[in-house]
């Protein structure tokens, strides 16, 4: 088949990942893909794509100046969009994230192909104007595709019909967790959502008493100099490093010896199905939504509850304190996680596929000219 999936970027987000694993395994099997972005031809690709994948940059994604420059953004990536779709003439058009989904919903209306959207995030936490999302439920048509069943339960009843969840998948690479490292890793942009400034507090509260313990906080994001900032008033400097992206995708792992997550909101966070992957023990928030179907609390990993620094804080202490524990939690989680494995995930989205693309081939043969002589 013919499938064309559309994100806006192929930097070093959690979508993107997603992406580029599927390209691959979709390539490997014999189909054609084109992904089209919205960056600038020279943008550098953070994943490693498959060669015969073939990659198509819209150009369109500059920062607006107001809301007219940003209108008329919008309606010249619909267009340049419309056009790429025509082009490609696929079976299928994927695309991922709720302002994306809106965008190739327009571009895609009246050329008669399937369109399965993918929300990747909280739509009801997420910091985006809720007319995005107004126009994703008016818009959407064909098949949601969701990662968690809490994310389905907080569709309206109406919207949930066709609705699939698909966990993201994970493909465990040759990188492991450093036992060794005293270092407690957290992972991802530095904005609001992420709930770092939850974190510095709560690391600040058992500093004191684990002084061989520091914390890496990878990422980048407008938030940086705020957290630094933080870290500094806490007294942290020397325990808290922020070196920004790794180099490669994975290349945090071995920097460190305990994963945590403090995430105010998430949709299903990656990281922390790859942190589990590499035999981290883990120490997350029970926020809304992924981490409570991740996690299984004290068996693979910790739960507490959300934005709530203390007990994040005891959590972290408890694991820091118990080198035993956090061997066996981590290699429980190893384990845990091969139910995301690349190949029982992508079997779930080659049903979906064939199931959509079959789908509207019987729907073409079914349709009769509207004055054919019977």
């Amino acid at each position: 088949m013919r499938i064309v999936i559309v994100l806006s970027a192929l930097g070093a987000g959690g979508a993107e990942r997603v992406v580029s694993l599927l390209c691959r395994e979709w390539a490997q099997s014999g189909h054609e893909i084109a992904l089209i972005a919205f960056d600038a031809a020279d943008a550098r690709s953070y994943h490693a794509f498959h060669p015969n994948i073939k990659t198509i940059h819209l150009g369109v994604d500059y920062r607006p100046s107001s809301r007219l420059s940003g209108a008329v953004r919008s309606l010249m990536r619909v267009i340049r969009l419309r056009r790429a779709v025509r082009r490609e003439a696929p079976d299928v058009v994927v695309s991922f994230l709720t302002k994306i989904n809106v965008l190739t919903l327009l571009a895609c209306r009246g050329l008669d192909v399937p369109v399965i959207v993918c929300e990747r995030n909280n739509p009801l936490r997420q910091d985006a104007h809720p007319l995005w999302w107004r126009l994703h439920e008016r818009l959407r048509r064909g098949t949601l595709v969701l990662q968690t069943r809490a994310s389905c339960a907080a569709l309206a009843p109406h919207g949930r019909g066709a609705t699939r969840i698909i966990p993201n998948p994970v493909q465990p690479g040759p990188d492991r967790a450093n036992v060794d490292a005293h270092t407690i890793v957290a992972v991802g942009r530095l904005v609001p959502q992420k709930g770092f400034d939850i974190l510095l507090r709560a690391f600040g509260r058992i500093a004191d008493q684990h002084p061989d313990w520091s914390l890496t906080i990878w990422g980048d994001g407008p938030e940086k100099e705020e957290l630094i900032r933080q870290r500094n008033a806490l007294g942290l400097e020397g325990r808290v490093a922020f070196p920004g992206v790794s180099d490669r995708p994975g290349g945090w792992i071995e920097s460190g010896s305990l994963f945590v997550l403090a995430s105010r909101y998430e949709g299903f966070p990656n990281v922390l199905v790859e942190a589990m992957a590499a035999g981290f023990p883990v120490v997350s928030v029970d926020c809304p939504w992924g981490p409570g179907e991740i996690i299984e609390h004290g068996r693979d990993g910790l739960l507490v509850p959300s934005e709530d620094e203390g007990a994040l804080a005891n959590a972290l202490a408890a694991l820091v304190d118990d080198p035993a524990k956090r061997q066996r939690l981590g290699q429980m989680a190893a384990c845990s996680v091969l139910r995301f494995s690349a190949d029982r995930v992508v079997g779930q989205w080659n049903d979906l596929i064939e199931s959509v693309a079959t789908a509207k081939r019987s729907e073409s043969v079914s349709i009769r000219p509207r004055f054919a002589k019977p």
